[in-house]
C-alpha cells in the first residue's frame, strides 16, 4: 500500500468516524422522542373507543415505532433484545392488533351511555350512533372483529327498538333510511322487526279513530254498540293496549255479563307483552276480583 492510499484509506476512516459520532448524537436525541410517541399511543389505543383515533393512532404508532428501531439499532446505548420489543409491537399493531381490547372499549362506553339514558330521544341518539360507528369500523378493521362487534352490539340495539318507537321520532323517509343502514351492517333481523312494527304502527294510527268512538259510545251509555265496535280491535295491533280491556271491561259490566268481563280481563293478564302505560296489573286483578264476586251473587 503505497502512502497515498494510507492517507485516502485515514482520511476516509476519520469522515466516517464523524459519520457514526453524528449518528450517535442523533440517535441520542430522536430516540426519546420516538419512544414516547410509542407509548402514548399504546395507552391511547387501549383505552378510545373512538374508531378514528383508534386507527390514527396505531398508524402512528408503527411510524413511530418503525423509526425507533431504527434509531435502537444505531444506538450504542441500546439493547438488543429492547430493539426487539418494539419491533413486537410493530409488528403486532401492523397485523390488525390491538383491535379486540378496542372493541371491549367500544361496547363498554355504548354499554354505559345505554344504562344512564332516561330520555328514548336520548337513547335514540345512542342507537344511532352505535349503527354509525360499525359502518366506521368497516375500513380499517378484521371483517372477523366486525362481525363480533355487530352480535355484541345486537341485543343492545334490541333492547333500544323494543322501548322507543321509531314512529314517534322519525319521518318514514327516516326509518327507511335507518332500515338500510342496519342492512348495510348486517343487521337484517333487526330492520325486519323495524319494518313490521312501521307497519303495525301505521295500522293502529288508521285504527285509532275507530278505537276513540267506541269509547266514546260507551260513554254515552250504549256498551253493548261499544262492544260490536270494539271487539274486533282485539284482532289488530291494539290487542297490546291495556284500555281497550279496560273498556271492554267496563261495557261488560254495565251488560252485567261477569263472565265475559272476567275472560277479558284474564286475557290481558295473560298477554306476554301488553302495553301497561296507564293502568297497572294491580288494577286489573282488583276488578277481576270484583267480577268474580258479582258473578257468585247473581
Amino acid at each position: 500500500m503505497g502512502i497515498f492510499d494510507y492517507f485516502k484509506r485515514k482520511k476516509e476512516e476519520k469522515i466516517e468516524a464523524k459519520r457514526q459520532l453524528k449518528l450517535q448524537q442523533e440517535a441520542d436525541f430522536m430516540l426519546p422522542q420516538h419512544i414516547k410517541h410509542v407509548s402514548e399511543s399504546l395507552d391511547l389505543i387501549g383505552s378510545t373507543s373512538n374508531p378514528q383515533t383508534f386507527l390514527e393512532r396505531r398508524s402512528f404508532l408503527i411510524k413511530e415505532g418503525t423509526e425507533a428501531v431504527k434509531w435502537m439499532k444505531i444506538s450504542n446505548k441500546i439493547q438488543d433484545s429492547d430493539a426487539e420489543e418494539v419491533q413486537e409491537i410493530v409488528d403486532e399493531a401492523s397485523n390488525h392488533g390491538y383491535e379486540n381490547g378496542f372493541m371491549l372499549n367500544v361496547v363498554k362506553k355504548l354499554d354505559k351511555k345505554v344504562t344512564r339514558a332516561k330520555l328514548p330521544k336520548t337513547k335514540l341518539k345512542y342507537y344511532e350512533e352505535s349503527l354509525l360507528l360499525i359502518n366506521q369500523l368497516k375500513g380499517g378493521f378484521k371483517s372477523e372483529n366486525i362481525t363480533w362487534l355487530n352480535d355484541r352490539l345486537a341485543p343492545q340495539i334490541e333492547n333500544l327498538e323494543s322501548e322507543i318507537s321509531p314512529k314517534q321520532h322519525l319521518t318514514k323517509n327516516d326509518c327507511k333510511q335507518q332500515n338500510e343502514l342496519l342492512r348495510s351492517v348486517g343487521l337484517d333481523d333487526i330492520a325486519k322487526r323495524n319494518e313490521k312494527f312501521q307497519k303495525e304502527e301505521e295500522l293502529r294510527e288508521k285504527l285509532t279513530p275507530i278505537w276513540l268512538n267506541g269509547e266514546n259510545i260507551s260513554k254515552k251509555g250504549n256498551p253493548k254498540k261499544s262492544n260490536e265496535v270494539l271487539l274486533p280491535l282485539l284482532k289488530t295491533p291494539f290487542d297490546d293496549d291495556e284500555e281497550l280491556y279496560w273498556r271492554l271491561a267496563i261495557n261488560y259490566r254495565k251488560l252485567k255479563d261477569y263472565q265475559s268481563e272476567i275472560n277479558i280481563i284474564e286475557k290481558a293478564l295473560n298477554k306476554e307483552k301488553m302495553n301497561w302505560s296507564f293502568r297497572s296489573k294491580q288494577q286489573f286483578k282488583n276488578r277481576l276480583n270484583k267480577a268474580k264476586l258479582l258473578l257468585e251473587k247473581k
